[in-house]
């Protein structure tokens, strides 16, 4: 890239992340816990135990998957911090910007310049609508820590064959990616898919190593193969996810599929497509074909398309699941979509004509769109309120019941329906069946109980089991005592056979 577009390129890039990354710490202030976190957080602090320390090992989480380094994250976190949801996520955002450093790493390592690499890394941020929901939700460190190993182990990879290269020996590298790979499988499943991703990169460079770096490389990558097919052996068959019935995470094929391609579809190729359709307008001649048919051109378009399919290789084990796909799914295949953007706008960029839109003005386009759209979907499911109602709830129980009695069980009535656009309560939205957790955690007690109830209320009142403490009603996100039917009936002489 002509200077000074060049250091104005990576200026632009630095100024978009720093932003980006501000406005996820601000989100921090404001977050609370939701849905899973609060059994997350639970079986974290059980984990810090000794039955929990070897458990951990040895059995599946209650959502019947094996992740025992996020268990042990998330016992450190409440060990740290307590039941305190703002350092969690900003925690969380503190992962992404580490990890943005290994896609810049990763960037240079496969010949990218310094531009391109401050390109990718600000092309992830620009993503906001595919990493805000990890680094503003406690139970998705899963997909941080899975790609935060998935990129060490990446770059272990290339330092293995650059080293190679320079007539070093490869194994210390190799090792450490080994043992990098490793922790991402104890961390995330999906990690099984990396050696596709890998073998796609290294397709795109083969004509550019020498043939020591080639068997390094193939070295290299039977051996993340081998040890992903021993794991995936030890999933399928030794410990593995049930897949029968209702299961959350059970694999199907069905129409769903297509569904799920096209959800992916639309929100990873978003930057893409923009990118290109910006670039095509206010760079026309940056998309001459004279300008793609330089070795240059040909290495970024070839590092482009290896690291698209790197991100679709990315999303396989998801698409199977039944049930609609998560938003949390995007993380890791943005950071592949990040460095194919990154190489492609650093090889149009360095064509562009002096005086023309800066390469970082379509990244930025993009952040400011993506953020628009993510933070209206947050705010209409009532994201923003979750910590004062979270707060509010436990103020009615400390106020009503400031020391339960041992073994007290309280059942929360939810049939106020479809309070936000998703048709769910906020209720549901912030706790999401997991009121026992949350009870247990909030009193530090392990002997509380809590179960909600969903449907008409009388229904759930005629319903309800034995030995209940209290009742609450919801709406709204705040919790109202009701009168329990089977201590009235109790109390009641004629309903126990005395008179009045």
């Amino acid at each position: 890239m002509r200077s000074p577009a060049r250091p104005a390129a990576r200026r632009g890039a630095l100024v978009l992340t720093v932003c980006a990354a501000l406005v996820q710490f601000a989100g921090a202030a404001i977050g609370s816990f939701r849905a899973d976190d609060w059994t997350n957080l639970e079986r974290g602090l059980w984990a810090t135990t000794p039955e929990g320390a070897r458990g951990i090992w040895t059995g599946l989480n209650p959502f019947t998957l094996y992740r025992p380094l996020v268990d042990l994250w998330h016992g450190a976190m409440m060990r740290v911090f307590g039941l305190d949801a703002p350092p969690m996520l900003a925690m969380m955002v503190l992962l992404t910007i580490a990890q943005t450093f290994l896609l810049a790493r990763l960037a240079r390592e496969r010949g990218g310049d310094r531009t391109a690499a401050a390109l990718a890394a600000a092309a992830l941020w620009a993503q906001v609508n595919t990493y805000a929901w990890t680094t503003q939700w406690v139970s998705n460190v899963t997909g941080s820590l899975l790609a935060l190993f998935s990129l060490l182990a990446l770059v272990q990879h290339h330092r293995a064959v650059r080293a190679a290269a320079r007539g070093r020996s490869p194994v210390p590298a190799l090792v450490a990616m080994t043992l990098a790979f490793l922790a991402g499988a104890l961390c995330k499943e999906e990690i099984v898919l990396l050696p596709a991703g890998l073998a796609a990169l290294e397709w795109a460079r083969r004509e550019r190593l020498s043939e020591r770096e080639r068997r390094t490389a193939l070295a290299s990558w039977l051996t993340l193969s081998v040890v992903a097919a021993v794991y995936l052996y030890f999933r399928t068959q030794v410990l593995p996810t049930p897949q029968v019935g209702e299961t959350r995470y059970h694999l199907t094929i069905g129409p769903h599929i297509l569904l799920s391609i096209a959800f992916f579809a639309a929100h990873l190729g978003a930057l893409p497509a923009l990118a290109w359709t910006v670039t095509r307008v206010a760079w026309p001649e940056a998309h001459a074909r004279d300008v793609w048919e330089t070795p240059e051109g040909r290495a970024a378009q070839r590092e482009a398309f290896a690291a698209l399919v790197w991100s679709a290789s990315a999303t396989l084990l998801y698409l199977p699941i039944s049930g609609r796909p998560a938003y949390g799914y995007y993380y890791l295949p943005a950071f592949a979509v990040a460095l194919a953007v990154g190489r492609m706008l650093a090889h149009a960029g360095a064509h562009a004509r002096p005086g023309r839109i800066g390469v970082t003005a379509t990244l930025a386009a993009h952040f400011v769109l993506a953020l628009a759209l993510t933070a209206t979907g947050l705010v209409l499911g009532e994201w923003h309120t979750y910590r004062a109602r979270t707060l509010a709830v436990w103020a009615t129980l400390d106020r009503e019941w400031p020391s339960p009695p041992e073994r007290a069980r309280f059942v929360f009535l939810d049939s106020s329906g479809a309070e936000t656009f998703v048709g769910r309560s906020i209720f549901n939205l912030v706790f999401d069946g997991a009121t026992g957790s949350m009870l247990r955690l909030h009193y530090q007690r392990t002997d509380l109980e809590g179960r909600t109830m969903y449907g008409p209320e009388q229904a759930s009142l005629g319903a309800l089991p034995d030995s209940v403490t209290a009742v609450y009603r919801t709406r709204l996100g705040s919790i109202e005592r009701m009168v329990n039917p089977q201590a009235a009936k109790a109390d009641d002489p004629m309903e126990s056979g005395g008179t009045r």
